[in-house]
């Protein structure tokens, strides 16, 4: 307890039928929750669970702000600041104050289909938090209770004290019908009407002078720093006689991050959307980028790390000295200002020697990130014979690792994919968010890295790496490292190369004897190549692959190591092909026999992208949510 107190904000909540200790997917839901009352009831108290939640670790409380005629609730900050502040507003229907998905909150659990992550990278930024609650009367009402409720926390404030609110800035987060509601508030609080008078000699009305509404309404879009809309349904022709709601909406303090249909061709996460004509005429020159996923509802989880790099982009830099941990590194040509992306970098980044040294300078960067971040170091363990080198925690405390080992190519220890790296960011490409994960449940970390004398000799460099970090270690300290915990992240090339290592040095020989009366061999005793193995095999809890390539059949005659492939610690996140259907994040992967006769019985789940280097990132939450069940009890009795 003592080493885990602050470590809540790493755990994942799931639900859980009791009494089969079986979680709640969405393959099952509708065995154990039936549709009707008792469906709306275990959506509710999951609800009230995951709002206790986000109260908690947000330091939220609930505040009453109806009268006679309207329900107005909201969670709120306790002790505001009135400096900086996430206003989170959620989409239409039965869902309450920071529930995006009743559906996927029963089946995925709160981090992926609540306001629970954003609010706590706003606590990182210090930023005070609100959850409007729109839906608490009926979706009849929605946009009333939306205009009561932003009207009593942000315009009657800056009626009564305009020298502290003008000093607050808003970013906020609008999903689906909120989009359109907090759109139709600025406008009504904003637009101009005019007051005329008869003209005495001709008889006809006279403008006399403009009237705002409210001087606070201009207050409020005044505070607007920047505007996040996740598959919203709003019309920017609504506001076309309103410039500076207009201007609002169409600059460079709005994003707009939007699903792809359940037939259309799968869409890459930040991909930029192609403006059509239709799209232009209804959300006019809005930055509008993908969000990889076919699902309304997650478009805010997915879209996150997006949302963050936007709201950070305007947040000001005198409060973001120390918001290191917090911010998203990505690549700009400097001259220009201009972001390095997909669509883009082939103009800025020529392919050949150019792109190779940009990719090192951009993984040397990202390096000197994790290491300055996880309090890393590069440990030298090579020989004549080979450079062995690799990331590893300074001051080692052998109780529990994360080993992370990266895939073939010219990509570097924690480095996922050079090109996501210089397009998509630090984040999205490396293994920054693991090490930061780590960090919080105080773990050590280790980064192998396999590639660095080339392809052909990877799995050697693998083989040494381990072999130093861990087998030489439990030779010569078998009493700590035996109470080292080892989990494993392997992606793509590295499934095979830990399973060739795990099967190399527990594979089990024999020696044999001949027999003096009948000449025949004999079995005289089993002789494992090296103990060490052993217990760097018995040491390892869980392993995530990530497209790996291995083969269980490799290990058909080593039972140690297939029991640990095919069994509950380890888990296989998929990414689905170019041309097939798009997958949904989480969703169980359909074992056909090719693939139980190649990998076995591993849980298998779809990582929601096609891209084969993204499956870290976008199955992180299911990664850690993975290793959380095995990270040991007794460090983790409040996670």
């Amino acid at each position: 307890d003592n080493n885990n107190n602050n470590n809540n904000t790493s755990c994942s909540y799931r639900l859980f039928h009791k009494s089969t200790d079986t979680p709640i997917v969405e393959q099952n839901h509708e065995l154990f929750v039936a549709h009707g009352k008792m469906y709306d009831e275990v959506a509710r108290l999951c609800s009230e669970f995951a709002q206790d939640v986000m109260m908690t670790e947000g330091d939220l409380e609930w505040q009453d702000m109806g009268d006679e005629d309207h329900q107005v609730h909201a969670l709120v900050t306790r002790h505001r600041s009135f400096q900086k502040v996430l206003l989170c507003i959620t989409g239409k229907g039965k869902v309450g104050a920071g529930i995006f998905s009743r559906r996927h909150l029963m089946t995925d659990g709160i981090e992926i289909s609540t306001a629970l992550p954003f609010v706590r990278e706003a606590r990182k930024r210090n930023m005070d938090v609100v959850l409007l609650d729109p839906n608490r009367e009926g979706a009849q009402k929605a946009m009333k209770v939306v205009q009561k409720s932003l009207e009593r926390l942000f315009l009657n404030h800056h009626h009564h004290h305009p020298a502290t609110s003008s000093r607050e800035d808003v970013y906020i987060l609008a999903h689906s019908m909120a989009g359109s509601q907090i759109v139709r508030f600025l406008h009504d609080k904003t637009k101009t009407t005019h007051q005329y008078s008869n003209d005495g000699e001709t008889g006809q009305q006279q403008q006399t002078h403009p009237h705002s509404t409210t001087q606070a309404g201009f207050g409020f879009l005044n505070q607007i720093k920047a505007i996040a809309f996740t598959d919203s349904n709003h019309n920017v022709n609504w506001t076309k006689k309103n410039p500076p709601v207009t201007n609002l909406l169409v600059g460079p303090s709005s994003l707009y991050i939007k699903s792809h249909k359940v037939h259309d061709d799968a869409k890459r996460l930040g991909e930029l959307h192609h403006d059509c004509d239709f799209w232009k005429h209804r959300f006019g020159s809005i930055k509008t980028i993908w969000a990889g996923t076919m699902e309304h509802a997650l478009t805010n989880y997915t879209g996150m790390s997006y949302i963050w790099d936007h709201f950070d982009n305007f947040l000001d830099d005198n409060n973001n000295n120390n918001n290191n941990t917090s911010c998203s590194y990505r690549l700009f040509h400097k001259s220009t200002d201009t972001p390095i992306v997909e669509q883009n970098h082939e103009l800025f980044v020529a392919h050949g020697k150019m792109y190779d040294e940009v990719a090192r300078l951009c993984s040397e960067f990202a390096q000197d990130v994790m290491m300055t971040e996880g309090d890393l170091e590069w440990q030298d363990m090579g020989d004549e014979d080979h450079q062995v080198h690799a990331l590893v925690t300074r001051h080692r405390s052998f109780q529990k690792v994360l080993l992370c080992i990266t895939g073939k190519g010219k990509v570097g220890a924690g480095i996922f994919s050079r090109r996501h790296l210089m397009t998509d960011g630090i984040e999205i490409s490396t293994a920054l968010p693991f090490v930061r994960e780590a960090r919080k449940r105080n773990m050590d970390v280790v980064l192998l890295d396999p590639n660095r004398e080339g392809a052909q000799k990877a799995m050697k460099v693998v083989q040494k790496s381990l072999e130093r970090l861990f087998l030489n270690h439990h030779h010569h300290h078998p009493a700590t490292s035996s109470r080292e915990d080892v989990y494993i992240l392997a992606h793509s090339m590295a499934g095979s190369q830990i399973v060739r290592f795990l099967h190399d040095k527990t594979k089990t020989t024999h020696q044999y004897s001949n027999d003096g009366e009948t000449g025949q061999q004999q079995q005289t005793h089993p002789h494992s190549t090296t103990q060490a193995g052993f217990g760097f095999l018995n040491q390892i809890k869980a392993i995530a692959f990530t497209d790996s390539n291995h083969n269980v059949n490799w290990t058909k005659k080593n039972p140690p190591v297939t029991n640990l492939l095919v069994g509950p610690s380890s888990l296989y996140i998929k990414s689905h092909k170019v041309h097939d259907d798009a997958k949904r994040l989480g969703e169980l992967h359909h074992d056909c026999d090719f693939w139980k006769h190649r990998f076995g019985s591993i849980k298998t789940i779809w990582a929601g992208t096609m891209e084969h280097a993204l499956t870290n990132y976008t199955g992180m939450s299911y990664i850690w949510d993975h290793f959380d069940n095995f990270l040991d009890d007794n460090n983790n009795n409040n996670n």
